[in-house]
């Protein structure tokens, strides 16, 4: 699992934080810079894997940063930074694939690796890399065959690890209502993944060394 921004370091206590967005709410562009370099690469990695293409991604990262931007004043600190920034995100994600072309091929993606997630610079033993490769490339292509609604879903919760308490924020239901369509959301992308699954899945959601395929 990749590391996302979810919250500001241990030597950022969530005071520091609140000045911060004080400070933005006030006109600070500096205050602002730093809630996007806290934040940005969360957007990004969320925005990618919804999305697959990297230069998609990266413009509909700027326009959720604007668009919280010019909302912040709207921002009464009644649910965490992050949740409001990712509720923001995954509406303008929603709205950008209801216009925007068929999602490309497995072929296409694998070609130009623009679903590649932001990740550390280290690198494993070729072949490792090779498999951990082709495993993402199978999950975003299962995860453009899903419908957005479920799509996000399966990213907070299994890509971004996301506990059920902030992804039922973010999109605005209860924790019980998020339970059914989590497991409606689990069994659309199983059936979306399942071209991609060795024979010894036995049908489960990829994990750990199997056959590499796992949720990144």
């Amino acid at each position: 699992m990749h590391q996302n921004a979810k919250s500001l370091p241990a030597s950022k206590s969530q005071s520091d934080e609140k000045q911060l967005i004080e400070r933005a709410r006030a006109g600070d562009l500096d205050a602002y810079g730093l809630l996007y370099d806290e934040y940005g690469s969360g957007v990004y990695n969320l925005v990618l894997r919804m999305l697959g293409n990297a230069e998609d991604a990266e413009d509909v990262r700027q326009e959720v940063f604007l668009k919280a931007h010019r909302s912040l004043k709207g921002f009464k600190g009644e649910a965490r930074f992050s949740t409001w920034l990712y509720r923001i995100a995954t509406n303008v994600c929603l709205d950008e694939i209801r216009r925007r072309k068929p999602a490309a091929s497995i072929e296409q993606m694998g070609e130009d690796g623009s679903w590649e997630p932001v990740k550390d610079s280290s690198e494993g033993h070729p072949e490792q890399e090779l498999g951990r490769k082709l495993s993402q490339e199978a999950v975003q292509a299962a995860l453009s065959k899903v419908a957005p609604h479920y799509r996000v879903l399966i990213v907070l919760r299994h890509l971004e690890d996301r506990s059920y308490e902030e992804i039922a924020a973010i999109v605005g239901c209860s924790v019980n209502s998020l339970n059914v369509r989590l497991h409606r959301a689990r069994e659309a992308f199983r059936k979306a993944l399942t071209p991609y699954l060795s024979e010894d899945s036995h049908g489960d959601l990829p994990s750990g060394p199997k056959t590499y395929l796992a949720l990144y």
